[in-house]
C-alpha cells in the first residue's frame, strides 16, 4: 500500500484543513457565515478562497478518499473475502480512539474546564458555539455513546466532530456491500448508476463520496484517468475548486459567483463538494508534482496523524486557545491575540495527535487485523 502514502497526505492536509475550519468559526465566524457590515469577510465567504477552511469539503474529501483506500486492495485483487475480512474489523478499526477522544471530553465536561461562554459574546459565533459539549453527563449515556451511539446513531454530544464518524463507518459498510453484490456483474457502471441516483434522490449525498472513492480507483486499475491536455486540466481544476468551494454564507448565494449553482427547490451545498473534491483527487491521481508534495515528510506526518487530530483537535481548541485568547486580548489586542493562541495550541494538538496514534489508533490496527485474520480464517477454511 506504499503506493497510496501520499492519499494519506492528502488526508492530512484535509485534517487541517477542518482544524483552519473550527478555529474560524470560533473566532472569524463572519468568514464562514458572512456578514452584510463586513463587506471583506462577506466577500472571502463567498469566494473560492474559503477553500481553504472549508469543513465541510474537507469532510467529504476524506469520504472520497476512504472510498478510494478501501476499495484498492480488492479492486487490484479481484478477491471478494478482503471485503469481507474489511467489514469484519470496520468497527474495531475506528471504535478505540472514538471512544479515547469521547472520554476525554467526558472528563473534561465533569471538570468544568469547558467553558465557551465569555469568548462567545467576544465573537459572536452564536449557538454553534455555546450548544458545544452540552451533553449528559451520566455514566450509563456515555457506554453507550462509545459502543453504538456515536458509529450507529452519529451521537456527537460529547464529541461534536464525531457526528462524520458514522457516515465514515455506514458508507465503508455500504460500500463493502456494493462490491460483494457488483463483484460477478461484469457492466459494474449498471450498479454504480443504481446507487448513485438512490443516494442522490433521497439526498444522502456524503455517501455518492464513497461511491466516487471507487469509481476513480477502478477507473485508474483500468488507466482511464489519464488527461493529456493542459487546457482540459485547468477547466476541471476551475470546476473542482468551484465545486468545492461553495460557501456556508447561505444568504448571499444569489448575489455571489455561484448564484448560477444556487436552485431554489433544491439544497446541494454538500453534493457539489462531494463532487468537488472527487474530481481534485481525480486531477492529483494524475499529477506527479502533486503526489510528490503529498509525499513529503511533514505532509505525510499530517496524514499519520490526521484521525487523531480530527477528533481531538476542537477540545483542544476550546481547552487550551480559548483560554489563551482571553489572556493575551487585553493585552495584544484581538487578532494578535488569536494568532499567539493558535501559534502556541497546534504543536500541542500535533503532540496529543502522535501520541494518540502512537499509544491507541495503531494498537487498535494491529487488533482490528487480528480480528480480520481469525475471522477470515473460520469463514473460508481451507479444505
Amino acid at each position: 500500500m506504499k503506493k497510496l502514502a501520499y492519499l494519506e497526505g492528502l488526508r492530512g492536509v484535509a485534517a487541517l484543513i477542518v482544524v483552519f475550519h473550527h478555529l474560524v468559526l470560533l473566532f472569524y465566524p463572519v468568514l464562514n457565515y458572512g456578514e452584510e457590515n463586513n463587506s471583506i469577510s462577506k466577500y472571502i465567504s463567498i469566494s473560492p478562497l474559503n477553500i481553504f477552511y472549508n469543513g465541510d469539503f474537507a469532510v467529504c474529501l476524506f469520504f472520497v478518499l476512504s472510498g478510494y483506500v478501501l476499495s484498492y486492495k480488492y479492486i487490484f485483487s479481484n478477491h471478494p473475502k478482503i471485503l469481507v475480512g474489511y467489514a469484519v474489523k470496520r468497527y474495531f478499526r475506528l471504535m478505540p480512539l472514538i471512544a479515547v477522544s469521547v472520554i476525554f471530553a467526558f472528563i473534561l465536561v465533569k471538570l468544568n474546564l469547558i467553558n465557551t461562554s465569555v469568548l462567545n459574546s467576544i465573537t459572536g459565533s452564536g449557538d454553534w458555539l455555546t450548544d458545544l459539549f452540552k451533553c449528559d453527563t451520566s455514566f450509563i449515556t456515555l457506554i453507550k455513546n462509545i459502543f453504538y451511539g456515536v458509529l450507529f446513531l452519529g451521537d456527537n454530544q460529547y464529541n461534536p466532530v464525531v457526528w462524520s464518524m458514522k457516515v465514515e463507518f455506514v458508507g465503508s459498510m455500504l460500500l463493502f456491500t456494493f462490491l460483494l453484490l457488483n463483484h460477478k456483474i461484469k457492466a459494474k457502471w449498471i450498479l454504480f448508476i443504481i446507487a448513485f441516483a438512490l443516494a442522490f434522490y433521497f439526498k444522502q449525498y456524503y455517501y455518492i463520496a464513497f461511491l466516487l472513492g471507487y469509481g476513480l480507483c477502478y477507473l485508474n486499475k483500468n488507466k482511464l484517468l489519464e488527461v493529456r491536455s493542459t487546457i482540459l486540466k485547468l477547466i476541471l481544476l476551475v470546476i473542482a475548486v468551484m465545486l468545492s468551494s461553495f460557501p456556508a454564507a447561505w444568504q448571499y448565494w444569489h448575489s455571489s459567483i455561484y448564484s448560477f449553482m444556487h436552485f431554489n427547490a433544491i439544497d446541494l451545498y454538500s453534493f457539489y463538494h462531494v463532487v468537488g473534491s472527487a474530481l481534485l483527487l481525480f486531477l492529483i491521481i494524475g499529477h506527479q508534482p502533486s503526489i510528490n508534495f503529498f509525499s513529503i515528510k511533514p505532509v505525510l506526518f499530517l496524514g499519520k496523524i490526521s484521525f487523531p487530530m480530527y477528533l481531538f483537535h476542537l477540545i483542544l481548541l476550546v481547552l487550551i486557545t480559548n483560554p489563551l485568547f482571553l489572556v493575551f486580548l487585553p493585552y495584544l489586542g484581538y487578532h494578535f491575540s488569536f494568532l499567539l493562541s493558535v501559534v502556541l495550541t497546534l504543536p500541542i494538538i500535533f503532540i496529543v495527535s502522535h501520541l494518540a496514534n502512537r499509544f491507541v489508533d495503531q494498537p487498535a490496527l494491529r487488533f482490528a487485523n487480528k480480528i480480520e485474520n481469525r475471522a477470515l480464517g473460520a469463514l473460508f477454511k481451507k479444505d
